[in-house]
């Protein structure tokens, strides 16, 4: 099938966390279908309004067409996007392929893409789909001055696809028709996270943290818990701490500060690509990630995949990955953390049966599967 993919997130050079997991999507999906991804980037600037426009293609022959607005008002132009959308609509229309219609649309999170998704689905015809990542798609729906129109568009979609069960609770009380709503999570590159037998380093624990490194308003991260259990933890171990911190983002300086203040051996790589962050797991003992909200957490999957054991706040969606059998969750405080450390070190796992467990789960190959026969089920 002809897919038109709708995306405010998606990876740039700017920003290359930003939406992967959206792009995984569509690269496992451009395996079975032709797939087109319109990226509308909104960029943060000193100047009042410019505007871009790329078309580039991949090795996976899915083209992207990529409309860029840069201006001192970004946050006003993406607040008020459905306002924009005839904007964005004819950019579209001017740079998709001359053999390219589409068939279906697919929109990817509900504000400001799903508002997007619906309008241009009407103009073509078509039916669109949804997928669904944001932690805040509940809370846009019942306040934002947007969300009547997220609502219309949840309920106009021919599928949504919450990336978990944890989502899927949460915006089921906005949609009429419960039997459109299907959990689909996100893809792991079972090529690249594959296991590899650990190697212990003699007298240490080497733990691995990836995120990007944001201050945000509701604290999504939790750098000060986990600098601070490990430092509690390194104290009654006798063995030597190392933390490997991955990705970017305005915490990474007060990490760097918290772990000498704390005696914590920290090794900070910025933003690495997918094979090079699978070399690391496969280096370390454990991944630990500390946060208040998450709404799949594919730095989790990806971890296990590889059969690196996880420790892990017990939010959002977590506890549909981590279990007994592959790791240990615990509540936000410094005490939970601490026993969980210790539980975690002290017991024993198999880390092949951990890969074997997860290395279908998020496959591309099922994930693109299961998408597509839900575009195909469009006529019933």
């Amino acid at each position: 099938m002809n897919v038109l993919f709708v995306t405010f997130w998606y990876p740039t050079k700017k920003s290359p966390y930003k939406g992967v997991f959206i792009r995984e999507h569509a690269f496992a999906l451009s395996s079975l279908n032709n797939v087109v991804v319109f990226h509308v980037n909104l960029e943060q600037a000193r100047h009042l309004f410019k505007h871009d426009i790329k078309v580039k293609s991949n090795q996976n022959n899915m083209f992207t067409i990529e409309f860029s607005i840069s201006s001192l008002f970004y946050k006003f132009i993406y607040y008020f996007s459905p306002i924009f959308n005839w904007i964005f609509y004819r950019q579209l229309i001017k740079n998709l392929p001359n053999n390219f219609t589409p068939e279906i649309i697919h929109g990817n999170v509900i504000f400001p893409a799903g508002i997007l998704t619906r309008f241009i689905a009407k103009r073509f015809n078509i039916p669109y789909v949804i997928s669904e990542h944001w932690s805040n798609s509940a809370k846009f729906l019942k306040s934002h001055i947007f969300g009547k129109y997220g609502k219309k568009a949840y309920n106009d979609a021919l599928r949504i696809f919450p990336v978990s069960h944890f989502l899927k609770n949460k915006i089921e009380p906005f949609i009429n028709d419960l039997n459109k709503l299907i959990v689909v999570p996100n893809v792991v590159d079972n090529r690249i996270f594959k296991y590899v037998k650990k190697n212990p380093v003699p007298d240490s624990i080497q733990f691995i943290a990836v995120a990007t490194w944001k201050k945000t308003k509701n604290f999504a991260k939790r750098p000060d818990i986990m600098i601070q259990a490990l430092s509690e933890f390194q104290k009654y171990t006798h063995k030597k701490i190392v933390l490997h911190i991955v990705g970017n983002g305005n915490l990474v300086e007060w990490i760097k500060k918290e772990s000498e203040q704390t005696n914590i051996e920290t090794k900070f790589y910025g933003f690495v690509p997918k094979n090079e962050l699978a070399i690391l797991f496969h280096k370390s003992d454990y991944l630990i990630h500390a946060t208040n909200v998450e709404t799949f957490s594919l730095v989790v999957a990806e971890a296990l995949m590889t059969g690196t054991l996880v420790i892990a706040s017990k939010v959002g969606a977590i506890p549909e990955l981590v279990f007994k059998t592959c790791g240990v969750l615990v509540d936000n405080n410094v005490n939970d953390w601490i026993k969980g450390l210790s539980l975690l070190t002290q017991t024993k796992f198999d880390n092949k049966k951990i890969h074997s467990m997860f290395q279908q789960k998020f496959s591309g190959e099922i994930i693109a599967k299961q998408i597509t026969e839900a575009y195909q089920k469009k006529q019933t």
